[in-house]
């Protein structure tokens, strides 16, 4: 325990006590916003991925045309093996 020449205790004066606590406080409230915010940026990440799923922009459902197109040069593919194969069984 801290004695000033006075003679109080300076640990437990009600203005360093006020202060700790506004101090607490004030971090909180902080915090707390700050955590507000960042669940309102998450809210708003998230509707504009809906908003874009739905109406089109992200296309997640369905084949794409990459997909497409990667089917297509795969039978290609296919197709020319089996004429190779089947060129070196008449030979």
């Amino acid at each position: 325990m801290e004695i000033t020449k006075s003679g109080t205790d300076t640990k437990n004066t009600p203005d360093q006590t006020s202060l700790a606590g506004l101090t607490r406080s004030h971090k909180t409230e902080v915090a707390t916003q700050t955590m507000i915010r960042a669940s309102e940026e998450l809210l708003m990440i998230i509707r504009q991925m809906q908003e874009l799923w739905l109406f089109g922009k992200l296309d997640t459902v369905g084949t794409s045309a990459l997909e497409a197109r990667t089917e297509e040069d795969t039978k290609k593919v296919l197709d020319l093996l089996q004429q190779m194969a089947s060129k070196e069984e008449i030979n």
